[in-house]
């Protein structure tokens, strides 16, 4: 059997200095978009977690944990809170989840944004199609605001 080994778009990521609880994820496009979409999931939580019983708040906490893993593709939520409810109240008066994602979205956000493509490298230009090789002479809106791309797309439509 060949192997075949290639830049996956993987990174790893250490929790403070124990080595057994790395973080090992995929930075692609979608990323961000999906941990977006949990803050939602989360905050429409909010309601069970104050009415709930410490019997169900670990229920509620396993329940997060599967939220976050799905999100990210990979289980991070045993590195991450090292067995302990998400819930857990910390010093700053926030819950252990919220302290993480304080300090975790930060570097994912850079390590995305590094990682933005420039255009096709010379080596896949040959791969692909001629239309899809001048990609890097469409503008760049992603920086817009919501009103900015409505007043282009007016402008362009009209």
């Amino acid at each position: 059997m060949q192997i075949i080994e290639f830049d996956e778009g993987y990174r790893t990521y250490q929790i403070g200095n124990d080595t057994d609880r790395v973080i090992k994820i995929r930075l692609d496009p979608d990323l961000m978009t999906r941990i977006r979409d949990v803050e939602n999931r989360i905050s429409e939580l909010e309601e069970r977690i104050k009415n709930t019983s410490p019997e169900d708040l670990t229920e509620l906490s396993n329940e997060v944990k599967s939220i976050f893993n799905d999100t990210f593709g990979a289980d991070i939520s045993t590195p991450a809170f090292n067995g302990a409810n998400v819930f857990t109240p910390v010093q700053s008066g926030k819950m252990l989840f919220q302290s993480f994602f304080e300090a975790f979205i930060p570097v994912l956000e850079a390590d995305i944004k590094a990682l933005k493509p420039t255009g096709p490298r010379p080596e896949v230009t040959k791969y692909l199609k001629h239309s899809e090789t001048h990609r890097e002479s469409i503008p760049d809106i992603s920086e817009l605001t919501p009103e900015e791309k409505k007043a282009l797309l007016e402008k362009l439509i009209s």
